[in-house]
């Protein structure tokens, strides 16, 4: 069972998704799909434990691959070109 702490710069922490609330600092056991939920809110969770820090991994690396397959965008050109040159 994963390992989460609560680093909110809020400090004590209301959470619905658990039930209960967090203590700043505190660390506290979730289930895998409870960890995947609070883990992408950085400012507010961070792994406490491998099992944690795996399933970040892997969050992560699915962020990393969809970002992956998103299009480079247009080149800019190094220089402005003159198209009033062109007239004329």
């Amino acid at each position: 069972m994963p390992k989460l702490k609560n680093v909110s710069p809020l400090g004590e922490l209301d959470v619905p998704l658990l039930d209960r609330i967090l203590d700043a600092g505190e660390e506290f056991d979730v289930s895998d799909e409870i960890a995947g939920k609070l883990l992408p809110q950085a400012e507010n969770y961070q792994p406490a434990d491998n099992a944690a820090r795996a399933i970040l991994d892997r969050l992560t690396g699915a962020t990393d691959a969809v970002q992956a397959h998103e299009p480079e965008p247009d080149p800019q050109p190094d220089e402005p070109t003159d198209h009033a040159s062109d007239e004329g």
